[in-house]
């Protein structure tokens, strides 16, 4: 089973509700990996997988070139433009080889993108490009704040017109925020997508067990549909 995350824009946190989600499946029993198709900022490993597989309390943590962190680009750019900076160019096929891999070494892969869905990997192909060609059931993770509402219309409206079947939905509160127009957020998305949250992510400076626990409620669901 095969999990990709995606997130209605750069820094709304899909790394570490990736780490959460992957701790929770490991805290169930289930034999889960993460993936980062492209990396950047930092040629020699992919500090998002350092930051999950820490998170997990999984070593070593993989490093450039992984079946785990396929690419790592120096440039702290779109896809596409640090690739070509580093001299390099993303192949789909490799990306897909190795998912497909890791998808048979075991029961569960939670793929996590890079940046929002329309990001160009080439400059002949964006992100949920690939996504529809692979078929990965994906996770939306959205902010829970001002701004929210059009961000998280668009992804999922792009999801759905390339026929990306929309698992969940999970609200970070990546910074504190107005609890009026955070919960009002949530009402008007719901309102217009159909899709209840898988849970919210409250701001806080430590993770709880109800959090845990209510990440696992969520865990158990998902990989019961698969």
């Amino acid at each position: 089973m095969v999990i990709f995350i995606t997130g209605t824009d750069t820094d709304c946190g899909k790394t570490f509700v990736s780490s959460l989600l992957l701790k929770a499946f490991l805290a169930l029993g289930i034999d889960a990996s993460y993936q980062k198709w492209v990396s950047t900022g930092n040629r020699d490993y992919s500090e998002d997988a350092h930051f999950v597989y820490e998170m997990a309390g999984i070593t070593p943590p993989p490093m450039a070139g992984s079946l785990e962190t396929p690419y790592c680009f120096s440039l702290p750019a779109s896809p596409h433009l640090a690739g070509e900076q580093d001299g390099q160019s993303i192949d789909t096929r490799h990306l897909e080889e190795c998912t497909r891999t890791l998808g048979e070494r075991h029961e569960l892969v939670i793929v996590e993108g890079v940046g929002g869905l329309l990001v160009p990997l080439t400059r002949e192909t964006l992100l949920i490009d690939l996504v529809a060609q692979m078929s990965l059931p994906t996770i939306v993770v959205a902010r829970a704040g001002l701004g929210t509402i059009n961000h998280t219309l668009l992804t999922i409206e792009a999801l759905e017109r390339r026929g990306i079947e929309i698992r969940g939905l999970i609200i970070n509160e990546d910074r504190p925020a107005n609890p009026l127009i955070a919960q009002d957020n949530q009402a008007i998305i719901e309102k217009f997508t159909g899709i209840s949250p898988l849970c919210r992510i409250p701001h806080q400076s430590h993770i709880d067990n109800s959090l845990i626990d209510e990440l696992k409620e969520a865990a158990k669901a998902l990989y019961a549909h698969h």
